[in-house]
């Protein structure tokens, strides 16, 4: 596995526990976080996100199946997001995420519909931009 590679396993893993803790404390300072819904969260806005999302237990479930390197600080992530109906059970459907790290932290994130559009969102971002796993 790649750097990048470890980390996004890593935040995957931390997301499924639903360890917030752990979580933020890979967060850079500056990171975005841009929600299936279009919106982006500063980190202060995502860390509570993800402690309310962590207190409640039939959250949307992001699940991470294949891990896509574009370098050493930009990887492509393919999955599915579990999303609680209001009768009970779960919308399941495919998702994919771009993710971007800097000095080793969660720097972007951007949720998308599909593996091409992660990478297309990725090819955007120089590795200057992103800085150094």
């Amino acid at each position: 596995m790649t750097g990048c590679e470890d980390l996004a396993a890593h935040l995957f893993d931390l997301w499924a526990s639903g360890d917030s803790e752990k979580l933020v404390a890979l967060m850079h300072p500056e990171a975005e976080f841009s929600t299936e819904s279009g919106a982006t969260l500063t980190r202060p806005e995502l860390e509570a996100a993800m402690r309310e999302a962590a207190e409640d237990a039939v959250a949307t479930k992001r699940v991470a199946h294949r891990f896509h390197p574009v370098d050493e600080s930009r990887i492509a992530v393919e999955g599915r997001i579990l999303a609680p109906t209001p009768g009970g059970g779960f919308k399941d459907h495919p998702a994919a995420w771009a993710l971007t790290f800097r000095d080793g932290l969660l720097y972007r994130t951007w949720s998308e519909r599909s593996l091409a559009g992660a990478i297309a969102r990725l090819s955007g971002e120089t590795q200057g931009d992103a800085g150094d796993a």
